[in-house]
């Protein structure tokens, strides 16, 4: 068989870590909103450019290239020392897998420096291409301080448990494992693990202990998490000590913001009297209820969408989305803003809800086979009843496409539609956002 060697020039042009959940999706191709087809080559060479995107300050180099071919037999390496490190592959002509990630050393369990990661699927077919990398945070930040810690206090430390412990090339966790992050005394006289980045966590609840050591011996308090923690999410917490033999120390939550995903809080006390439990969570709400909700039907005024847990859950998690649609939107890839979407979704309330984002891919595939085709009619109708906007499948230029994946991708209500790649350039866009909550039963 005659394979066609081409020249693959691959350029970091710009980082501008775009943090969003770790994805892997096919290249894109954002030079035109082209439903995912692909033209034939020539024979001739052909360049692929590599763009990566952030938004962080920090530095996320050196990122360590690994190309594949789809049964996972390795190419290709490359190491990448900064933004304009140009890297030369020779492949011949088929379809291929690239992974991007820096090197972080996550031995203990933890790191410094947080881990990040990125992949896309692409073809060699004699075309030049252009491949957009976004590149993720694939850990937790988790920065806990302790105040009012006992003076003669010569050792303090917090235990996690149970977190991944290791993350494969094509993005999946494994492992259990329990990570003690040591905390130093500050010059204010706290105690504080600083920014410490954890793999999430391998179970839906998570067991905190902090361990406080003086010269009469060590004492261990624990409380439960009864969340994850979950990559591209920051966690920040200020425990307070109050002391004496039936004193309680209380954990509260407040999630800096910034450059990873919407706050998450909540609080908690530990100790001789407390409840080693967290009192609130606001990662996802949840709702005290004496009936769910019905899928397709209108929740406080709010659009439940999808129901996300299994039958017989309790309590039970829903997607909400929003009752604003905005159109003529523009994608993660348009050069003069590539943030119209994502500015939309962290500014956006509706009553008393707060922390919208764009769709995930895997929500956005949900939200399609659900209601895409025939089944549009029926949420349509109830959205008309409400006097809402409705959905829309096609226009007269054919599929309506609404963003998802970081407004790095699209999906649409048409029949038959799957989810491709966003262009660069095109403006007809449409968006709405989504909110995951939680309903409780009363007397469950």
């Amino acid at each position: 068989m005659y394979y066609r060697t081409h020249n693959i020039i691959c350029k970091i042009i710009t980082l501008l870590l775009c943090l969003a959940f770790a994805s892997c999706e096919k290249a894109f191709i954002p030079d035109e909103d082209n439903d995912g087809k692909e033209q034939g080559g020539n024979g001739t060479r052909h360049d692929v450019t590599i763009q990566t995107r952030a938004t962080t300050n920090g530095t996320v180099f050196p990122l360590h290239i690994t190309v594949t071919t789809r049964d996972g037999a390795t190419v290709a390496t490359q190491d990448v020392a900064n933004a304009s490190e140009k890297i030369k592959l020779k492949l011949q002509d088929g379809d291929y897998h690239i992974s991007v990630a820096n090197s972080i050393d996550m031995s203990n369990g933890w790191s410094t420096t947080p881990a990040v990661r990125g992949g896309a699927d692409f073809s060699v077919q004699g075309k030049a291409a252009t491949v957009n990398i976004i590149l993720s945070y694939a850990v937790a930040s988790v920065n806990i301080t302790l105040d009012g810690v006992a003076a003669e206090a010569t050792n303090v430390s917090v235990q996690l448990s149970p977190l991944s412990n290791s993350l494969s090339q094509d993005g999946t966790y494994s492992g259990s494992a329990t990570v003690t992050i040591p905390c130093s005394k500050t010059s204010a006289g706290t105690w504080s693990t600083g920014a410490a980045y954890v793999y999430p966590s391998a179970a839906d609840l998570t067991n905190i202990s902090i361990s406080i050591s003086t010269p009469g011996g060590t004492e261990t308090y624990s409380v439960v998490y009864a969340d994850r923690l979950t990559a591209s999410v920051p966690y920040s917490f200020t425990g307070t000590y109050k002391g004496g033999e039936s004193g309680t120390s209380e954990i509260t939550g407040d999630i800096s913001q910034g450059e990873w995903q919407p706050e998450v809080g909540g609080t908690f006390s530990f100790g001789p009297s407390g409840n080693n439990a967290f009192d609130n969570i606001h990662a996802i709400p949840l709702v005290e209820t004496a009936s769910l909700p019905g899928v397709g039907t209108l929740w406080n005024g709010h659009i439940v969408m999808l129901q996300l847990s299994e039958e017989g859950s309790n309590p039970v998690e829903m997607l909400l989305m929003s009752r604003n649609e905005w159109t003529g939107m523009t994608s993660a890839f348009y050069e003069s803003d590539p943030y119209v979407a994502q500015n939309i979704a962290q500014q956006y309330a509706e009553d008393e809800l707060t922390g919208w984002h764009i769709p995930t891919t895997d929500e956005a595939r949900s939200i399609k086979d659900k209601w895409g085709g025939d089944a549009l009619t029926a949420i349509n109708t109830t959205l008309s009843g409400a006097s809402l906007t409705p959905l829309t499948a096609t226009d007269t230029n054919g599929n309506v496409r609404y963003l998802c994946n970081e407004a790095q991708t699209t999906f649409s209500f048409a029949p038959s539609s799957s989810i491709t790649a966003a262009g660069k350039t095109v403006k007809t866009y449409r968006l709405r956002v989504v909110k995951r909550i939680r309903f409780k039963l009363k007397n469950s």
